[in-house]
């Protein structure tokens, strides 16, 4: 901020000037204290008052400072007055956190968006969630909407995902989760979803039954292998079979 007499206008003595701050920026802002009184050198008729904004890990609206400046005998024109606008943003980054990595059916996990680097912020962050990858169907998990960090509140910044049950013996599956935070770079999240049904050793036991006890040479018989009742599979299940028995010759 310059202080300067008009042009071609001399002062025989230094000028002490008395600055009053205002506005919505505060002296923790910037890495100099404010000061409350500056001197225009007699010499030069000028000086030059540099604020330098601090980084302060604080993500923050747009804010401003004004100076109110007097001197006795003198009338001091013009405004000093300008807008502090945040740089932390540029260097946030947001991580999404699952409470757990493995998570049953039946069962809902708690998601968390968590600013990283120590970093936190005075406005509101909303993350959209969508998923992006992964083995599982939109039918395995609960609607995937958004996350908003609020200010002061450690509670904020999570969600809950609900992971239904369902009636299918499957495998494993994942389900990676990403998030758009309005410009800062989010790091998404892996789940695995682990089967409820195949927890179970009697649901995995298949039945081997023909239709037949005997069949005759020229013929056949058709063999069913079957789940247990009630279970029905998702996915394709290959089952490996082995055959033995033993020969019967007639005596003469």
């Amino acid at each position: 901020i310059r202080f300067s007499l008009p042009s071609g206008v001399q002062s025989a003595t230094d000028i002490a000037v008395q600055l009053t701050p205002g506005g919505t920026a505060a002296a923790a802002d910037f890495e100099d204290p404010l000061p409350t009184t500056i001197t225009i050198p007699a010499a030069t008729g000028v000086y030059e008052l540099v604020l330098r904004a601090k980084k302060d890990l604080v993500i923050e609206p747009v804010e401003n400072i004004s100076f109110t400046a007097t001197a006795t005998g003198y009338t001091i024109s013009g405004t000093a007055a300008m807008d502090v606008t945040d740089a932390d943003i540029n260097d946030a980054t947001i991580s999404l956190v699952p409470a757990a990595t493995d998570i049953g059916e039946g069962n809902t996990l708690t998601l968390q968006a968590v600013l990283q680097n120590g970093m936190t912020t005075l406005v509101p962050i909303d993350i959209v969630l969508s998923p992006d990858g992964g083995t599982a169907e939109a039918g395995d998990y609960s609607a995937l909407t958004s996350i908003r960090i609020d200010p002061g509140d450690p509670l904020s910044g999570k969600t809950d995902i609900a992971i239904p049950d369902d009636t299918f013996l499957e495998w494993t599956e994942t389900l990676t989760i990403k998030g758009l935070a309005g410009g800062i770079p989010v790091t998404g999240a892996t789940i695995n979803i682990l089967d409820k049904n195949t927890t179970v050793l009697a649901n995995k036991k298949f039945t081997i039954t023909p239709d037949a006890a005997s069949v005759e040479e020229g013929n056949s018989v058709t063999v069913w292998l079957r789940l247990p009742n009630g279970q029905q599979t998702e996915d394709a299940i290959t089952i490996n079979l082995q055959s033995r028995g033993s020969r019967y010759y007639a005596q003469r």
